[in-house]
This record gives structure tokens, sequence and C-alpha cells, in this order.
């Protein structure tokens, strides 16, 4: 893992998936930065994400790192069973909860 791919947040606990995103279609140009995300519901179960924060619109979008074969993760990107249809190209950004920035701002001084 390059010096690019850290994880920023190297902590067991904090941040869980969101429950409300939407696909973006168009490409930003925002720095991203890799993050454990919690898989929630009493799991100590963490999938690294790439995350970039609009600072402006308060906007958080996700990029996958790497497949998951859970239910969890599959649903958040859209994927098929298995993740068949994989692509770290995929973008969406977090609609619920509104507040969901909060979580990284700290990260993106």
């Amino acid at each position: 893992m390059s010096s690019a791919e850290q994880v920023v947040n190297n902590i067991s606990w904090g941040i869980n998936l969101p429950y409300g995103v939407t696909d973006e279609k168009t490409p930003v140009s925002l720095p991203f930065k890799l993050f454990n995300i919690d898989k929630g519901s009493y799991s100590n179960f963490q999938f690294k994400i790439w995350i970039a924060l609009d600072k402006e619109s308060n906007k958080v979008y996700m990029k996958p790192y790497e497949p998951y074969s859970t239910r969890e993760f599959e649903d958040l990107f859209g994927f098929s069973n298995y993740c068949k249809d994989f692509n770290t190209d995929r973008l969406i950004s977090v609609t619920r909860p509104v507040n969901y920035h909060e979580n990284f701002e700290k990260y993106f001084d």
C-alpha cells in the first residue's frame, strides 16, 4: 500500500456507513482519502472506502477501494451479488444523514 493509499482514520470504530446515497455520473476533481468505514449493526467489520469532501456544499463522495461480498457494501454502491460488476471508478454521494460530512471535516483541512 503506497502512502497515497494509507488509511486516514486508522481506528477500530467511529464512522458508520451512510443510509442514503445517490449515483454520481460526473467525476469530481477533489482529493480522495482512504477511510475505514464501519459496517455498523454491532459489527466490528470495516470497509476501506475512498472519501472526498466538498467543503462548500458539505457533500461527501465515496468510491470503493476493494470489493466486499456483503449485502451492505453491494447495496451501498449498487453492485450485483458477490460484486461481480465491481468497478473502482463507481462514484456515489451521501444524501443521509445530512450531517455525514461532519465525520470528515477534520481530515480535509
